[in-house]
């Protein structure tokens, strides 16, 4: 029988121990609760249920994947293509049309239809093929559509005339396009509000100048939020809720670039990733607004992973293996609990499209900074005990556990330790660091367990890895 690992303390530098050691929410005895765990550890069996799944196997060049409203399908684009599969079938791709050029697309809110922009021309598309002309924008300077209104009577999108941007609305009822805001510079990003009441643009005046500027939808009220110095290196600025409070990509000084987000009223701004990886990603936001998604800088090898994290900042979460050719084109299913992406196993690959899972993931909040106590939660069903242990590195091979879904993560040879147990309803503990500006930068990792009462069955979740700020 393989010797059960080793359960190791963590240095006393890094965490106070009597912060989280035997937390007096536990339930179960950490001692007990250590030995479940080093009993799991021992079953090297074949993974099952795994999160990540690859939905095409076609080489072809796999791209922008969007949900369908009811979020039951999903479809992408295949080279010059576009097609869709229903994500409760396997194996159900179906080509939906083949224009031969390059397109973009949207589904409309019907969930049978998508409005397709190419050649300068706007049309709605259904799965048969058949299509209709929306609009005719051909010599009007169009360089892109960004966003529609609500009821989707009307599109948004920049046009350039004399190598100046103008912020334009195309009235589909009458196909005329009216010019709302001129005089723009280098306008990289048009977002509208959920309420359909304010804009919020992202332009370069200059070669070091970044702005942001909110307007109303009519045009009217243009102010810049960010401007000048304060605003270098600021790109990729999109809503995260109606109209008060907004992501964005910065750098700040020498610590490099991360996702910040910003709030209007207060004018309150928060770190929401705390590593520098995450630079110039843009990220997507779930429906309700409460978690992002953002792909990593590639590392030195070209791979990057897809990261989970609270819209309001705290622990990161790995939802894949590394991949290459991982895109901005990140979106989250309707319901929230799934997300689409595309990326390749090889160097030079084609990328494919995959969805991976997560469910009621585990917590932290805030973000861990020297000096201040953060709290984790893990929520639990009725049947449910949750046990958390913390690690100081992620095993190249995660474990995989008979009767559980998902794998253990933590690396045994980097020490581990247990923070806390508890029954239903959530398992929850302080996580405190000394007030030691040394320690920014390094890396903890949290693993969840799930176990169900009586059985040895449950799932281990994608464990939070936190980076003191």
């Amino acid at each position: 029988m393989r010797p059960a690992p080793r359960v190791l303390p963590v240095p006393e530098p890094l965490l106070v121990r009597k912060s989280f050691y035997g937390s007096k929410m536990s339930n179960l005895p950490p001692l007990r609760a250590g030995l479940c765990v080093g009993a799991l550890a021992l079953l090297f069996l074949p993974q099952l249920g795994a999160q990540e799944k690859i939905l095409t196997k076609a080489k072809r060049i796999h791209s922008q994947p969007t949900y369908s409203p009811d979020g039951t399908i999903l479809a992408y684009k295949g080279d010059q293509a576009l097609y869709i599969q229903r994500l409760k079938l396997q194996n159900s791709e179906k080509l939906a049309f083949n224009l031969g050029k390059p397109f973009d697309y949207w589904w409309d809110k019907g969930g049978s239809t998508w409005t397709v922009y190419s050649g300068e021309k706007l049309h709605r598309y259904d799965s048969t093929g058949k299509s209709s002309l929306l609009a005719d924008l051909k010599g009007k300077g169009v360089r892109a559509l960004h966003v529609r209104s609500k009821d989707e009577s009307k599109w948004y999108g920049i046009r350039t005339e004399k190598l100046l941007d103008i912020l334009f609305e195309l009235d589909l009822k009458t196909g005329k396009i009216k010019d709302l805001i001129p005089k723009l510079f280098a306008v990289s990003r048009v977002d509208l509000d959920p309420t359909g009441t304010w804009f919020l643009i992202g332009s370069k005046p200059s070669t070091f100048r970044w702005d942001v500027q909110v307007a109303k939808v009519d045009g009217s009220g243009l102010a810049t939020l960010f401007a000048g110095g304060r605003s270098q290196m600021t790109e990729q600025p999109q809503w995260v809720d109606s109209g008060k409070t907004f992501a964005f990509s910065s750098v700040d000084g020498s610590h490099g670039w991360h996702l910040r987000s910003y709030t209007i009223a207060t004018k309150k701004e928060l770190v929401l990733t705390g590593k520098q990886r995450f630079r110039k990603a843009q990220p997507a936001f779930s429906a309700d607004g409460k978690w992002a998604a953002v792909r990593e800088l590639p590392s030195v090898s070209g791979t990057s992973r897809l990261i989970l994290f609270p819209s309001s900042g705290g622990g990161e979460i790995v939802l894949t293996q590394p991949h290459y050719a991982i895109e901005d084109e990140i979106q989250f299913a309707p319901g929230g609990k799934q997300i689409a992406f595309v990326g390749s196993d090889k160097v030079g690959g084609k990328p494919q499209v995959r969805v991976v899972d997560f469910a009621r993931p585990l917590r932290l909040s805030p973000a861990l900074r020297p000096g201040a106590i953060s709290s984790f939660q893990l929520d639990l069903f009725g049947n449910e005990i949750g046990l958390v242990y913390m690690g100081l590195g992620l095993s190249a091979k995660p474990l995989p556990i008979t009767g559980f879904t998902g794998a253990f993560h933590l690396d045994f040879g980097k020490g581990i330790f247990f923070l806390a147990s508890s029954l239903a309803p959530a398992v929850k503990g302080p996580f405190l660091v000394p007030n030691n500006a040394s320690l920014s930068g390094q890396e903890v990792y949290l693993q969840p367990i799930r176990m169900q009462i009586g059985k040895f069955q449950g799932s281990l979740p994608a464990p939070i890895y936190v980076s003191i700020l």
